[in-house]
């Protein structure tokens, strides 16, 4: 009969790009069942564009024991900058209202699908904005990934925050003078 390796069998196995994409697809999904068939207006994917890099980034962290000042500050920046940017554009939503560059849409592209409409917004919007919000977020993912909690701050944390700072900045302020 064969061993098993028992210390093998008490690791987690990092969950892969893969699995991470269909946890913000399962949130998007969400959003375009309410979007589409209850509300009307599937512009409401704007609203969530940056709750979605919470997804993975929860993910990634649920599997961490420890954490470090260096987890602690990626997230940190991530949350700040989501949140920030969800009530931005919820509070500018004109609910009950689609915008209308996706009406456009619907009316040129989805509406020409027939009975597969649904299927053609969905992919169009809601798969692609959480295809590339992985790829937006993947250098979060790459460091909540591969940080160590022993991590101490370096040139590179410290430059990073402040290229964060800068570019929170200017969306804020460039937002408010809309």
């Amino acid at each position: 009969m064969e061993q098993v390796d028992t210390t093998t069998l008490s690791k987690i196995e990092p969950f892969t790009w893969l699995q991470m994409f269909g946890g913000v697809m399962v949130f998007n999904t969400f959003n375009f069942l309410i979007g589409y068939y209850a509300l009307n207006d599937v512009s409401i994917v704007d609203i969530g564009w940056g709750l979605m890099f919470l997804i993975p980034n929860s993910m990634i962290l649920s599997q961490k024991t420890e954490f470090g000042p260096v987890h602690i500050l990626t997230m940190s920046l991530v949350v700040v900058w989501a949140i920030r940017l969800s009530g931005h554009i919820g509070s500018r939503h004109n609910y009950g209202k689609e915008d209308y560059r996706y009406v456009a849409m619907r009316e040129k592209i989805w509406n020409k699908f027939g009975p597969l409409a649904p299927l053609a917004c969905y992919l169009q919007v809601f798969g692609l904005q959480g295809f590339f919000s992985m790829f937006v977020n993947s250098s979060a993912m790459h460091i909540l990934t591969y940080a160590e909690a022993s991590d101490p701050f370096g040139p590179f944390e410290i430059g990073g925050t402040l290229l964060w700072l800068t570019g929170f900045l200017f969306e804020t302020i460039g937002d408010l003078q809309l």
